[in-house]
């Protein structure tokens, strides 16, 4: 790559940031203009009155503020926000916590339908609690924003719209992370995520988690896009396929270890969240 453009922030200690197609025109598709990390200086400072692409930030360290669209927040671990053409955002650090930030600039038409159908249009902030599956997609573009080869853009494109929609799956408006409910519901998808095959029943996840099953509903409707049934569910279904590809199991067996009431009840489930029977699976796995 040629020397990095001016757009690029210079007040900054370490980063690694690459760009692929730098056209601000309108274009079909989608475009990864350009992507990476960066550990800001503790005078960083970024002011833009406008940007030519749809910017995505995510801050995994430091503290900071922002000022977007003429509106002040607080930056800290898990915050998100987007910014884009007329949208004008002012970023700054504090000092003794500098910012550590993954950015993501598209271009396309796709890209204005994709930030809105996933929540996140320009002047959008929100929070991940946790954003390490958002992050490890990211690091995998970055990566693979530094390939080369004919398929480089199309993988690209690809792992963007992935990074934003683990974005969007795991973001809540900012006021929510004072809400004690909010810690409530941490506490039980960190549960569900860990241990949810074990449960065959809400009632049963709902109880391992301390509470009752209509509050575990109301925080999910709140703060998640699924219901922690849907959480469940995929949860074994994972698991399954586990057992499909590293044991000899029938899948009889496996439908039984996981709780379904027979093989055709587990091949339905697994086929329709898969697109996928069980043992085609097995069969191409192997």
């Amino acid at each position: 790559m040629a020397q990095e453009p001016d757009f690029f922030a210079r007040q900054v200690t370490a980063a690694r940031r690459f760009y692929l197609d730098l056209r601000t025109a309108p274009a079909p598709g989608l475009i990864v203009a350009c992507g990476g990390w960066e550990l800001c200086s503790p005078d960083y400072r970024m002011a833009r009155a406008t940007f030519p692409w749809l910017g995505l930030e995510l801050v995994v360290e430091g503290t900071g503020r922002l000022l977007l669209d003429g509106r002040e927040h607080q930056l800290v671990p898990g915050a998100v926000f987007v910014y884009g053409p007329g949208i004008a955002h002012e970023i700054t650090c504090t000092p003794r916590r500098p910012l550590r930030k993954y950015f993501l600039d598209l271009g396309g038409k796709a890209a204005t339908a994709l930030l809105a159908e996933a929540g996140l249009a320009p002047g959008t902030v929100a929070h991940l609690a946790r954003p390490a599956h958002a992050r490890a997609t990211l690091d995998l573009l970055i990566e693979s924003g530094f390939a080369s080869g004919p398929r480089a853009p199309a993988l690209c494109a690809a792992l963007a719209i992935a990074a934003v929609l683990s974005v969007a799956s795991g973001a809540v408006e900012p006021r929510c992370i004072a809400e004690p409910a909010y810690a409530t519901y941490l506490r039980c998808r960190k549960w569900l995520e860990e241990l949810g095959e074990e449960v065959s029943t809400l009632a049963e996840a709902a109880k391992a988690c301390g509470i009752g099953s209509a509050y575990l509903c109301r925080l999910f409707r709140r703060y998640d896009r699924q219901t922690p049934w849907q959480m469940v569910r995929q949860r074994r279904l994972l698991l399954g396929a586990d057992l499909l590809t590293g044991s000899n199991l029938r899948v009889s067996a496996v439908a039984a270890r996981l709780g379904y009431a027979d093989g055709f009840h587990f091949s339905r489930a697994f086929s329709k969240a898969f697109g996928i029977s069980p043992q085609r699976f097995r069969a191409l796995a192997r």
